[in-house]
């Protein structure tokens, strides 16, 4: 488990902020109700901190000055180990450039089971524009890539796909680039589609060994839906388009060209087209083997114009290989639960619409700011997704100072939904994690005052601003610290969590990023943290079982 999870770790920390980002639009209103008053201890920030050591140089080989934006792509994870008796190394994938001056490359190398990188380089020879490539190893110890760049001039990216055959046990030998998605795509009833920020996976094919089955799915960043009136165009709503093919060994081999059939989900199409309602869905798919073999899911949730009670977390299920002529459906839950607005040491509400004559909010749990993360699966088959989660209002604004990291956990066989902490946790076993409330027994734990209240003297007398309130435990995880950084679309756009599949003893890792030391220092003026003024630390949860 170490050996594999030092190189992702590598991958995720190493950052850079170029690249077409996706569009934001603000579901929801920002709230900067409950900024830290006073941190002098930030019980919830560790648990255990590491001083890492690496015994092999870092994975990214080529000197690169410029790294990548989002690892894995949006929705991937970047790192994958071949079959231990075929080679037991690591192929890889990125973005990156090779000097400040250069454009961005679709990467990807070759680490053996040694740990010595031995190819790193980009896919293709053709000096253009390259984004987000994804890869996947197959059972047969091939690596095969997918990403997107303008390769006809068209000033539309195509969606490309190609491998690098490990033929007779050597890596770096790629196959010729081929289009899989040439856009603009008329599809839907529209001419306009394009397709990018592929994820690539591959699974049983239902033509049996040798076979497998590829599968491309690309989302649409073009939308038809409701106009949004400060732009003039429709909302984003990214519905996906599926390619899929049967291959053999011989074909990845002997570089042969593929026959690829193309689906959809109707049900996110429809979305795609509805000009009356708007909902934008931020999901990650996987292919089911094994036990699931046959299955393609397509998890996540999804923001907009919900209607009351509508159920916000949704798992797309095929039950038969994508094939055409059978229908997808859909499983959805209500990922929200409620949580009682606490009272300060004088009887005021915590949380008030200061222009509504301090009326207390109702509070509820949610999921916010979640669209770049993957989904794994654990050796009991269940299907895991990380999450971060807000305090919001029903007025439809979160508090940002309030998130925390779940893990939603999905039974394909009982098709019911689990929610888990991760990080902060109750102290409480079993108990939900709660920011004023750590024991989980209903009352507030601390107020910020002299000991009048609580019995601890923090050192806050009653001539300060904020004598008397909640105290609260906080994380900011995130990629940097800066809410107004992006245009205020810091939260949108620099969230990045990660989970990977358990091993057969049930271990599994979930990694993101967190920004509370910069935080405490920028906004909290907490000196001992100025090394992090610029910079998040990586956080690493493990499980030991599923």
């Amino acid at each position: 488990m170490k050996k594999i999870l030092i190189p992702v770790i590598l991958f995720i920390f190493t950052i850079s902020l170029f690249a077409q980002l996706e569009e934001y639009v603000p579901d929801r209103q920002m709230s900067g109700q409950g900024k830290p008053l006073w941190k002098p201890s930030h019980p919830v920030s560790r648990t255990q901190t590491f001083e890492w050591e690496f015994g092999f140089p870092p994975v990214i080989a080529n000197n690169a000055s410029y790294y990548d934006y989002m690892i894995g792509t949006y929705n991937s994870t970047p790192f994958h180990h071949q079959p231990t008796e075929i080679g037991n190394g690591f192929y890889y994938s990125y973005m990156g450039r090779a000097s400040a001056t250069t454009q961005p490359r679709a990467y990807y190398g070759y680490m053996d089971g040694n740990n010595t990188v031995v190819e790193d380089r980009t896919f293709s020879s053709i000096n253009r524009l390259e984004w987000f490539p994804d890869s996947v190893v197959d059972k047969n110890g091939k690596m095969l890539i997918s990403y997107h760049s303008d390769s006809d001039g068209d000033g539309h990216y195509e969606q490309h796909y190609g491998n690098d055959p490990y033929f007779s046990g050597i890596p770096g030998i790629p196959s010729n680039e081929r289009d899989v998605m040439d856009n603009p795509i008329t599809f839907n009833g529209f001419d306009n589609n394009v397709f990018t920020w592929a994820q690539i996976r591959v699974g049983d094919s239902p033509l049996g060994d040798p076979y497998q089955r590829v599968y491309i799915l690309a989302r649409n960043r073009n939308s038809h839906s409701v106009v949004n009136p400060d732009t003039g165009s429709p909302y984003p709503c990214e519905n996906p388009y599926i390619a899929f093919a049967d291959y053999t060994p011989d074909d990845i081999d002997f570089d042969l060209v593929l026959n690829w059939t193309y689906t959809s989900i109707p049900e996110l199409d429809a979305w795609n087209a509805d000009t009356n309602e708007w909902r934008r869905p931020y999901y990650s798919f996987l292919v089911g083997s094994g036990d699931l073999a046959g299955k393609l899911f397509y998890m996540g949730y999804h923001l907009g114009d919900l209607a009351e009670d509508e159920p916000d977390f949704d798992v797309f299920i095929h039950d038969d290989y994508g094939n055409t002529d059978t229908a997808w459906r859909r499983v959805s839950f209500d990922a929200t639960f409620p949580l009682v607005n606490p009272v300060n040491a004088n009887g005021d509400y915590y949380f008030v619409d200061t222009d509504n004559g301090n009326a207390p909010y109702d509070l509820y749990w949610g999921i916010v700011n979640t669209g770049h993360f993957n989904i794994s699966v654990d050796s009991e088959n269940r299907l895991h997704m990380p999450a971060t989660y807000c305090i919001n209002n029903t007025e439809d604004s979160y508090f940002y100072y309030f998130h925390n990291v779940k893990d939603m956990i999905f039974d394909p066989v009982t098709e019911t939904l689990d929610i888990v902490d991760v990080f902060p946790r109750s102290t409480t076993p079993g108990a939900l994690f709660n920011p004023w409330d750590l024991n989980g027994d209903g009352a507030v734990d601390e107020y910020w005052d002299d000991g009048t209240y609580d019995g601890i003297d923090d050192g806050v007398t009653s001539d300060q601003e904020g004598y008397g309130n909640i105290k609260t435990n906080t994380i900011w995880p995130f990629m940097h610290w800066d809410k107004d950084s992006h245009e205020t679309s810091m939260f949108f756009q620099l969230n990045l969590l990660k989970i990977t599949n358990a091993n057969e003893d049930g271990i599994m890792a979930l990694m993101w990023h967190d920004a509370t030391a910069a935080v405490d220092f920028n906004v909290s003026s907490l000196t001992y943290w100025q090394p992090y003024a610029e910079q998040s630390e990586l956080y690493i949860a493990i499980s030991g079982d599923n």
